[in-house]
């Protein structure tokens, strides 16, 4: 029982650090240095959690679960853990440099490798002391066709998403992002609207409420592109006037 709620809390706190670690490379990219303190702050404080969970876990598992214990701390667990702390302390430095970047893959990779040691440790085992790997396994072209659905899965919906990803990191989507925000802001609607919709109706939309009309007051709020319209407007309503030579 305290093994399992160790694992939850351990859980939930790498998926802290993790996130930690990408939202600290975000807000630098949008030059928030104050939330680049802020993630890195939490990020540390995470890898202090885990820490201590860690010290806590082994001694359970001596007690409750001795065969993942020694799956820990000998063989290829061992050398998995002592590179997964190797790169916890690496993210943990590239966060104090500013080096943001590269400590989301740091800390990714740490997670994975522990995760993975975890998994090596538990051989042969599935449901602990109860069913092993062998025994849950399916018939061989069950499984079969199970790695080859998977495999196209991951083709099919990773791809697009680390393309996705890819682009928002480089900043490739942040142009289209402030050109849909300035054409939906002030009440105005996307250009990609049925006809009737676009920048002629928000043009007659701004000089309608916006512009000041015969015996009515200017608007106390008006945007830049309003105040374009109007002036566009006051020059062809009045043109200027060229003194006869």
């Amino acid at each position: 029982m305290i093994a399992a709620l160790l694992t939850i809390a351990a859980t939930a706190t790498a998926t802290a650090f993790v996130g930690a670690a990408f939202l600290s490379a975000g807000a630098r990219r949008f030059a928030a240095a104050d939330l680049v303190g802020y993630f890195r702050l939490r990020a540390w404080c995470s890898l202090l959690v885990i820490a201590a969970l860690a010290v806590v876990g082994l001694a359970v598992t001596h007690d409750d679960a001795r065969y993942v214990h020694d799956g820990l701390t000998s063989g290829s667990g061992l050398v998995l853990v002592l590179a997964a702390v190797a790169c916890a302390v690496l993210t943990a430095g590239l966060l104090y440099r500013g080096e943001t970047g590269w400590a989301r893959f740091t800390a990714v990779g740490s997670v994975a490798l522990v995760v993975v040691a975890w998994g090596l440790a538990r051989r042969p085992y599935l449901i602990p002391t109860s069913l092993t790997v062998s025994q849950a396994a399916d018939a061989s072209a069950t499984s079969r066709w199970l790695m080859l659905v998977t495999l196209v899965a991951v083709l099919l919906v990773g791809a697009p998403l680390f393309l996705l990803y890819r682009l928002d990191t480089w900043g490739a989507l942040k142009p289209l992002a402030e050109a849909d925000l300035r054409q939906t802001s002030d009440g105005r609607e996307p250009e990609s609207r049925s006809p009737g919709t676009g920048p002629d109706k928000a043009r007659r939309s701004c000089w309608s409420w916006a512009c000041p009309a015969p015996g009515r007051p200017p608007s106390a709020r008006r945007s830049p592109s309003c105040s374009e319209c109007c002036s566009s407007r006051a020059t062809t309503s009045n043109p200027p006037r060229t003194s006869p030579r």
